[in-house]
């Protein structure tokens, strides 16, 4: 509860609007970027999406201009911020869920087990964004390495399997975002005819 306090309290000493304008221009900064970048992209890239700002671009572009204002912000005023503070769990659960959404919709375009997963992780992201803005993630967090799993001498957390479903989870959606961009690449170059494919 310390962490909501704080939050509270920076939030009646900070500068609000200041921080409003930096983010406004950090979001329409980064959907510039996208919309010029993604111009030529096919609908399909994971990247850019159908419309060039519902890939994963945008928000990636977003987080790290956000992140960086954040910090300029705290250097130049010398005091804490909210709205910019704020900003960073949000535009990271949107990270997360764009790169689970656009690679799975690839994927696995007509899949209503998919659609499920995507939303579940949806869920799942906006949850820790709520914990995190609150401060109450690092207790989350000690709470779940409290409990244990006896395998024998070793022992296993809860933090550590979910740590661990995590990272595989993440490695097997980059093999799979891989496989299926090398896929098509090399379908498309050589091979025309649609029976041969």
């Amino acid at each position: 509860m310390d962490a909501l306090h704080a939050l509270i309290r920076d939030f009646s000493q900070s500068h609000t609007w200041i921080e409003a304008i930096v983010l406004a221009a950090c979001l329409a900064l980064a959907y510039g970027a996208s919309r010029i970048l993604g111009r030529q992209q096919p609908p399909d890239s994971v990247w850019f999406g159908r419309r060039t700002d519902d890939g994963l671009m945008f928000p990636l572009l977003a987080l790290a201009l956000a992140y960086a204002a954040r910090v300029g912000v705290e250097t130049l005023l010398l005091q804490p911020v909210f709205l910019l503070r704020v900003a960073v769990p949000v535009l990271s659960s949107l990270v997360l869920i764009r790169f689970f959404a656009r690679i799975l919709a690839n994927a696995f375009p007509k899949s209503a087990a998919m659609r499920l997963v995507e939303r579940i992780v949806s869920w799942l992201a906006w949850g820790v964004a709520v914990l995190w803005i609150v401060g109450l993630l690092p207790a989350v967090r000690a709470e779940l390495a409290g409990v244990a799993i006896h395998f024998g001498k070793s022992q296993v957390t809860a933090l550590t399997l979910i740590e661990g479903s995590l990272s595989a989870t993440v490695v097997m959606l980059l093999a799979l975002w891989l496989s299926s961009t090398l896929e098509r690449r090399l379908l498309d170059r050589t091979i025309v005819d649609l029976s041969m494919r």
